[in-house]
């Protein structure tokens, strides 16, 4: 009904290229999200018979907070399947909005950050107008020691106390850590956790958050995992 009464129409007209802001309803399958979406995002290009910029509104946070250092399942992974998206579709992008949100509405009330955010990316991407206009991602990643070194692709800051972050003990429990920022380099660690197996950032359905590119913009991190 969707496709027949409402987008099939529409097939002809000319547009630069799409925002999609849906995924919640989907958070039970997270992880087939990803074949889901990517293959509908295919369909309409070849429907339009070019691969026209379509860019995903990472979900914001949403729902009660735990006491829990992770949360498996649900948002996080449905996020992290958009993410793959936009990293393995042609024409897909992605906006982050994991610092957003209320717990107890689906929807963000600060709608102008979603709409400035999706400009940035399209700004960036789309136009070629500026620089920077996505979210800081995690390049690289590795153990050192007793601590997790988590390398983005420009500099960021830590905002307040650097919540957000967990490291993961050979017990497999995930405990709270703390992180340092050192221009793109964040060092990730928990006193009680010696040589922890995995790291994860912002991975719960209502997150903490702290870390943001560094510089007037303050563009949010995205949640990230080296448990993949």
């Amino acid at each position: 009904m969707n496709w027949n009464g409402m987008v099939h129409p529409l097939i002809g007209y000319s547009f630069k290229g799409a925002i999609w802001y849906q995924g919640e309803s989907n958070a039970g399958q997270a992880v087939a999200y990803k074949w889901i979406l990517g293959d509908m995002i295919k369909a309409w290009h070849k429907a339009w018979g070019r691969e026209f910029p379509f860019i995903i509104v990472q979900l914001p946070r949403f729902m009660a907070k735990k006491p829990v250092a992770v949360e498996d399942g649900g948002w996080p992974v449905i996020r992290e399947s958009m993410e793959w998206i936009a990293d393995n579709v042609p024409g897909a992008m992605m906006s982050v909005n994991i610092d957003l949100g209320d717990e107890k509405d689906i929807h963000p009330k600060d709608k102008f950050q979603v709409g400035d955010r999706l400009a940035a990316v399209a700004l960036q991407r789309v136009y070629k107008s500026r620089p920077d206009g996505e979210a800081p991602r995690v390049v690289k990643s590795a153990l050192q020691g007793d601590a997790w070194v988590l390398t983005y692709d420009r500099a960021v800051v830590i905002k307040g106390e650097g919540k957000g972050y967990a490291v993961q003990g050979a017990d497999g429990k995930w405990a709270y850590a703390t992180a340092k920022a050192d221009g793109a380099k964040v060092t990730v660690s928990a006193a009680d956790v010696k040589a922890p197996k995995a790291a994860r950032y912002a991975w719960a359905n209502f997150p903490e958050v702290s870390v943001y590119s560094a510089g007037s913009d303050a563009l949010p991190a995205g949640p990230w995992r080296s448990d993949k």
